[in-house]
């Protein structure tokens, strides 16, 4: 009885994040584009670290492991790269290639609750 309403809970819990990963997708995509434009500045490396840090620590709660792991391969490279002064463009294509797999699974997962 209590594992029932636990399962049906955390069920909930997860399609509610679920819901909200299309409005994080979008926020993620512009603010790598804007680091791009603007420049890899150690603020915005370090206010997408944190966007991204939320996703670490959340998907593997809701059963997105993929999501997890993706998410803390661009921690690894943002905390190694945020408080540089000089960041490479080899680096800076790494993190790219990152968040465009964080994104794309995050879409995936968005576009196949809805479904």
């Amino acid at each position: 009885m209590l594992d029932d309403k636990l399962t049906s809970t955390l069920i909930a819990l997860r399609q509610k994040y679920v819901a909200t990963l299309h409005d994080r997708q979008t926020q993620l995509a512009t603010h790598v584009l804007a680091l791009c434009d603007e420049g890899f500045t150690q603020e915005g490396l370090s206010d997408l670290f944190y966007q991204v840090h939320n996703i670490v620590g959340v998907a593997p709660t809701y059963g997105l492991p993929r999501l997890g792991k993706l998410a803390t391969e661009a921690e690894l490279l943002l905390s190694d790269i945020r408080d540089e002064d000089v960041i490479s463009s080899e680096q800076e294509d790494d993190l790219i290639v990152a968040m465009e797999e964080l994104v794309t699974e995050m879409g995936r997962i968005y576009t196949a609750q809805a479904a």
